[in-house]
C-alpha cells in the first residue's frame, strides 16, 4: 500500500507548476532529430541520432551507379564514427559539440564524385 502511494504521488499534477530546476529538460538528441545538421558527437551517440543521420546523408547524397544503399549507408555510419573518435579538430574547443552530418556529407558526395569522374 506504501509503495502504491509513493507511486501515484505525482499523479495529476500540473508539471507548469514545478519549479523550473524541476521541470524535465528535452534530451538533446530529441530536439536535434527534426534537424539532422545540428546533431553533434555527442547526439551521435545515441543509435537513434546516428541512424537519422546516416539516413539522411544516404537520402541526400548521389551514390555511383551499381552501388548498393547498404554499401552507402556503411560508408557514411564509418564516416560520421571516424570523424566523431577525432580527439582534436580545427576550431573545434570540444570534439564532443562538432557538428559533422554537413561536412561528412559534402566528403562522401566528393568521393562519389571523383570516382564517377574517374570511372569514365
Amino acid at each position: 500500500m506504501a509503495v502504491l502511494t509513493a507511486l501515484t504521488a505525482g499523479c495529476g499534477e500540473n508539471p507548469e507548476a514545478r519549479p523550473a530546476t524541476e521541470r524535465p529538460k528535452p534530451a538533446r538528441a530529441d530536439q536535434a532529430l527534426r534537424e539532422p545538421y545540428e546533431l553533434t558527437c555527442r547526439d551521435l551517440r545515441a543509435p537513434a541520432a546516428q541512424r537519422q543521420a546516416v539516413e539522411f546523408v544516404a537520402d541526400v547524397v548521389v551514390a555511383p551507379v551499381g552501388q548498393s544503399r547498404r554499401e552507402t549507408l556503411g560508408m557514411i555510419r564509418r564516416s560520421l564514427q571516424k570523424t566523431c573518435a577525432l580527439t582534436r579538430l580545427p576550431n573545434v574547443e570540444d570534439p564532443a559539440d562538432y557538428r559533422p552530418v554537413r561536412p561528412v556529407r559534402q566528403a562522401v558526395q566528393n568521393h562519389f564524385d571523383q570516382d564517377a569522374i574517374y570511372d569514365n
